[in-house]
């Protein structure tokens, strides 16, 4: 019994090093983008190892890369049903789900990393994008609070935040958190033009301006910024201004700023 049990340990760890050997093939082949390549030597390696939980996860993820969803969740499904803490995989497959739409499916695997690892941000981030996308504005605000109380500089939390806040008319919370998202990444365009517009909603036009100033500089063909700073030059009365920055816009490509030449600028 014991000869007949040592050939067996003897053989498994032949099968189970010959595996090894495919998965590196297949890391080196997916290194040098050889995807096809690397999905097959990760399918021999499943073949002589089928509860190696990482082959199916790897290869979920390459396919994943080539936009083949449907096949690679179910990769990170067989890596889940091998291992149901594998935090990465439930990951991939939540964000694929939110990428076709399933956002009921992706919060489900968003809250089981979060009952596996609670100081998880990326799951609190992720959950709170798809919120946004149900239009769950306030839930959303909730978990972007809870992925900067555990990372204070996520800076795509504060951004989504701002937006939330926006879409709930609390725009002082919005340009609080621009202000962060500036302080972290001072050229960010998008929280000087979102940062200016919040400003010019409660009424202060003259730094929604010094915004949208900002804007141009970072980027001089920005028509978007042309055209809110028209509006704001228009608000502050300053028709030659307005009709300055809405003919640039309207130059840049921006169609709405032909509408506000139609009805301001005619002389």
């Amino acid at each position: 019994m014991k000869t007949i049990f040592y050939i067996f340990w003897i053989s498994f760890s032949l099968i189970a090093q010959t595996a090894e050997n495919y998965m590196k093939n297949a890391e080196a082949k997916f290194e040098l983008g050889n995807y096809e390549g690397a999905i097959k030597d990760y399918t021999i390696a499943i073949e002589l190892e089928p509860n190696n939980a990482i082959c199916y996860y790897n290869r979920g993820y390459i396919k994943d890369i080539l936009l083949d969803y449907e096949d690679a969740i179910s990769d990170y499904t067989k890596a889940i049903e091998l291992d149901s803490n594998y935090i990465d995989a439930y990951n991939n497959r939540g964000i694929i789900k939110d990428e076709l739409g399933d956002y009921k499916g992706a919060i489900q695997d968003y809250n089981k990393i979060i009952s596996i690892d609670s100081n998880n941000a990326d799951a609190y981030y992720n959950r709170g994008v798809v919120k946004d996308k149900c239009n769950d504005y306030a839930s959303a605000i909730e978990d972007y609070n809870k992925t900067i109380k555990i990372d204070t500089n996520y800076i795509h939390a504060y951004f989504n935040r701002a937006l939330d806040k926006q879409n709930l008319a609390d725009y002082k919370g919005a340009i609080k958190d621009y202000n962060k998202v500036i302080q972290i990444t001072p050229n960010d365009i998008w929280a000087y033009i979102n940062r200016g517009f919040s400003k010019a909603i409660l009424g202060n036009d003259k730094e929604a301006i010094q915004d949208y100033d900002k804007a141009i500089d970072i980027d001089t063909k920005f028509s978007y910024a042309y055209y809110l700073r028209g509006n704001s030059n228009n608000n502050l009365n300053n028709n030659i201004k307005a009709c300055e920055d809405w003919r640039k816009a309207a130059d840049l490509g921006y169609m709405d700023a032909y509408d506000m030449l139609a009805k301001y600028c005619q002389k």
